[in-house]
């Protein structure tokens, strides 16, 4: 059967709807669906390959594209200058999301059906996310998150999709659709105000001072105050939540006030931002690496910092950080192009035309998504990119026909014969298409090792982990996980002498394995100091060099700390090992696990053996404290108490 772009059009809205449901369950470890989103756009793009081979390419505005593809081109080189090689090619395709969804819009053949077609899945999955959020806030009573890591990305996400829900309400052609559509806009707006993300605040409404500052016409102003009404409806309705219920969280009018404090409000952001800032000084031009920055940044991070490190929260900083000032450069340049099209649209419609209402609500949404990212980590939220890039795939076709400038069609079939161009195209999508699911792969079997080494099936445990090796060799988790577990069965055959010493060879072989791929990892560092320990139980300097390594590197990784300060124990120096426990003090751990009470446990016993009684009472009471938070994981972190 032949492919037609009208059958394409059908096609081509549920693989980009399958392909972003799939990214919302992507929150940056879950790489099957990361690959399952990939592989997904993958089809949409070889079907787009087939068809713009036999209907042309048409090729409008090209400044914008240019200037997205020369931003995502030093996404790549920046992977020659990563020390974490694996994490660049996948952040590639992460951040590169919006490239990808943007570019796989601009080569659709029928880009005003698809863009129809495709509207109202985004609407019914924005439903579906507040639906969720919604059982989640009051029926779980938790987090308002959905299906994403913080609320701060679900704003986002809605903030996104509310305003061009915004533009169609504000068509007078889409009368039909207008009561689904207010419901809808009511729900978002409704939604925004009951997550209570500042950042997301600040976007919507700089976001509407747009469209209705340039988009306001008398002629329909019931229209336009009715959708005003809607959103501020759906604040006032979040608001009396807050008011019926004070037990769900600070009012909303409390949160506003608190932004005229900046300092305050924005402590823990400026907690973050500083040793960011220090830690871009050193690496300017080439960053440090993309995706690298939760690895790179332990050994700068301030003890006051209790976040989880794996933003900046700040996209901008963090992109400058990670890909250097060109990578950011080349990113405002996108912003500043999108600006200089959206001027000269405007100075080309007048209020009250339908592609003006479009135009400005797509800006709008582009302009809080991208005003709201200088608070948060929006450019690395996988499904939030995947849109916005649609977004300015849209954005970049109607300015095209406000502008209403010759188009330049391209015949792809003049320049390559079918022969070359079908096997050329095949190529790359099976080349791609096996990376993908080699990732997807490899996260299963990495997990599966997981979870036979904790229900100790040792043997299948090492296959599996083997298998992920195998699928993924540049990621250092399959090795560094072996080595330990091929460490611990050589303890348990510690009687058979010659198979234990081959399997801590092979270990050690493993964990260095994993370095050359990962050296910023501290668990490899300290693996190696354990296996050091197996291997010469004698030699001590080695280990105290190798657990020095993995706490330069992270000053919180409480096991090496343990085992370093164990170390200077069994040397009888108890006043090192008590410098080397109360270092770890002035930080504040994430939440209550066993090992953190074993470190608390060890320095209070530490501290009465040298004489420091005050302290050791402290630790106890500490210990007394942190007990019953074991089975609560999202208690509030809370610092071991400070050295008096």
């Amino acid at each position: 059967m032949t492919t037609t772009p009208s059958r394409l059009s059908l096609v081509s809205p549920c693989l980009i709807a399958a392909a972003l449901v799939s990214a919302l369950f992507f929150n940056g470890l879950a790489l099957s669906w990361f690959a399952t989103a990939l592989g997904l756009l993958l089809i949409w793009f070889t079907l787009n390959g087939v068809m713009i081979y036999r209907s042309g390419l048409t090729l409008g505005n090209r400044i914008l594209p240019v200037f997205i593809i020369l931003f995502w081109l030093w996404l790549g080189i920046g992977i020659l200058f990563s020390p974490i090689k694996y994490l660049g090619i996948i952040n590639f395709w992460w951040v590169g999301a919006l490239p990808v969804a943007f570019l796989g819009y601009l080569i659709s053949p029928d880009k005003d059906l698809l863009w129809q077609r495709l509207l109202p899945l985004l609407m019914l999955i924005g439903i579906g996310l507040s639906g969720y959020a919604l059982y989640e806030f009051f029926i779980l009573h938790g987090r308002a998150n959905a299906t994403f890591f913080t609320k701060n990305s679900l704003a986002a996400f809605l903030s996104l999709l509310l305003f061009p829900m915004l533009g169609q309400l504000l068509d007078p052609s889409s009368r039909r659709m207008s009561v689904f559509l207010a419901m809808t806009v009511f729900l978002f707006a409704f939604m925004l105000g009951l997550i209570q993300s500042r950042g997301a605040w600040i976007g919507l409404a700089a976001g509407l001072l747009i469209v209705y500052g340039f988009g306001f016409t008398r002629t329909h102003k019931n229209t336009w105050l009715a959708a005003g009404l809607f959103i501020l409806l759906g604040f006032a309705a979040a608001a009396l939540v807050f008011q019926l219920n004070p037990e769900s969280g600070s009012g909303m009018v409390e949160r506003v006030i608190s932004l005229q404090d900046t300092e305050r409000a924005g402590h823990s952001r400026f907690v973050i931002w500083q040793p960011a800032w220090r830690l871009f000084l050193q690496h300017p031009w080439t960053g440090i690496g993309l995706g690298t920055y939760f690895m790179a940044i332990p050994p700068f991070l301030n003890p006051q910092d209790h976040s989880a490190n794996f933003y900046v929260h700040n996209d901008y900083l963090q992109i400058a950080l990670e890909t250097g000032l060109p990578g950011l450069l080349l990113m405002l340049s996108v912003f500043v192009v999108v600006l200089v099209l959206f001027i000269q649209a405007l100075q080309r419609t007048t209020r009250g035309d339908g592609i003006r209402t479009e135009f400005l609500a797509l800006f709008a949404a582009l302009f809080a998504f991208a005003l709201h990212s200088g608070f948060t980590f929006n450019f690395y939220i996988m499904p939030s990119m995947m849109l916005a890039g649609m977004l300015l795939g849209r954005f970049n076709i109607l300015y095209d026909s406000i502008m209403q400038r010759p188009y330049r069609h391209l015949e792809l079939s003049r320049l390559l014969r079918p022969h070359l161009y079908y096997p050329l195209l095949l190529l790359v999508s099976l080349v791609l298409g096996v990376y993908f699911f080699s990732q997807g792969a490899g996260y299963y079997y990495l997990n599966k090792g997981k979870r036979l080494v904790a229900e100790r099936q040792l043997e299948k445990a090492h296959q599996a982990l083997l298998r992920a090796q195998r699928l993924t060799p540049l990621v250092d988790s399959p090795w560094f996980l072996d080595a330990d577990l091929l460490r611990r069965s050589a303890e348990v055959i510690a009687s058979h002498p010659r198979q234990s010493h081959n399997l801590l060879i092979e270990a050690e072989q493993k964990v260095r394995a994993a370095l050359r791929r990962n050296p910023l990892r501290p668990q490899s560092w300290y693996i190696l100091g354990k296996i050091d320990e197996q291997r010469r139980p004698d030699d001590l300097t080695v280990r105290i060099e190798l657990y020095g390594k993995a706490l330069r590197r992270d000053p919180r990784f409480v096991p090496a700390r343990i085992a370093l300060a164990r170390l200077y124990l069994q040397e009888n120096n108890s006043e090192a090992a008590f410098t080397v426990l109360t270092e770890g003090f002035n930080y504040a751990y994430r939440h209550v696990t066993p090992t953190l009470l074993d470190y608390v446990a060890l320095s209070m016993t530490t501290a009465d053996n040298i004489g420091e009684h005050n302290l050791a009472l402290q630790l106890s009471r500490r210990l007394t404290d942190w007990q019953p938070d074991l089975d609560n994981p999202d208690t509030t972190p809370t610092p071991v108490a400070p050295v008096p």
